[in-house]
């Protein structure tokens, strides 16, 4: 009887250690992911050389990882940047589509999706999300150009989330901007421009390429904490480039005719 309680106690912590190991392992794994995706974002951070040009070295990097050639819009060239450079398993990564279309990326990602609804429940938008919404046509119908960007944060109360984004302007945040910056947008009209025909814009919802990793209850408060880490440190060039542009309200109509320009032969 002793040799057998002998042997169930040593079957039982030896089980013990190897459950400890695992919960250890899957702890620096998924430190390793969030650290990766931390760093995959701000590696991914480009301003456009002429700003409004949609071209320079760093937007052409994205582009390119979208398949499109320079002078197209690069807000989701921005977004698969960032994902295809964070240690995901490939089964996750083959899940990104390579298109730089926002509505396309949309209706073809393997992700797991989060529709938008009236009244949703905002506790389900979680940082690390890939937010989706489409802008008004030039008469006022839908679908017009989309926009895209991740989600870094997310104020319950207020009915917003705060995200990172390419191909935008920290003033109004406009589809067509020329670097990447922080804003905050509300999850029942997400345009934030002061030109009321792009009011109300309609978003199409959140994609989650993290949800397998989210059944590790540690997993989500960690990329939060994480993310707002990176709202601190990035923030600040945000700040600092509305400054600017307040300053000098001139400088949007510069990029602008660099935008009306782009596909010129002097661009």
């Amino acid at each position: 009887m002793k040799h057998i309680l002998f042997f169930e106690n040593f079957k039982n912590n030896n089980l013990q250690k190897s459950s400890l190991r695992e919960s250890v392992n899957t702890s620096q794994e998924n430190e390793n992911l969030i650290d990766s995706f931390y760093s995959a974002i701000k590696s991914s951070i480009a301003e456009e050389k002429p700003r409004g040009s949609n071209k320079g070295p760093e937007v052409e990097t994205l582009l390119k990882g979208v398949n499109v050639t320079p002078g197209n819009p690069w807000c989701v060239g921005f977004v698969k940047g960032a994902l295809s450079k964070t240690k995901f398993e490939p089964e996750e990564l083959s899940k990104i589509p390579s298109s730089a279309a926002v509505k396309y990326h949309w209706e073809t990602t393997k992700g797991k999706k989060l529709v938008y609804t009236e009244g949703m429940d905002t506790n389900k938008i979680l940082p690390g999300m890939v937010f989706c919404y489409l802008n008004r046509d030039k008469k006022g119908a839908y679908p017009g150009k989309g926009h895209t960007g991740i989600v870094l944060s997310v104020d319950k109360s207020a009915g917003t989330w705060t995200g990172i984004e390419g191909n935008t302007n920290p003033l109004d945040g406009g589809r067509e901007g020329y670097g990447t910056f922080i804003l905050t947008r509300k999850i029942s009209d997400p345009s934030i421009s002061t030109d009321p025909k792009e009011h109300p814009a309609k978003l199409l919802g959140f994609i989650d390429y993290f949800s397998p990793y989210r059944t590790q209850k540690d997993f989500t408060p960690a990329l939060t904490k994480k993310m707002g880490e990176l709202i601190k440190e990035i923030y600040p060039l945000t700040s600092k480039e509305v400054q600017y542009l307040k300053s000098n309200p001139k400088e949007l109509d510069k990029y602008a005719q660099n935008y009306n320009n782009r596909n010129s032969k002097q661009s």
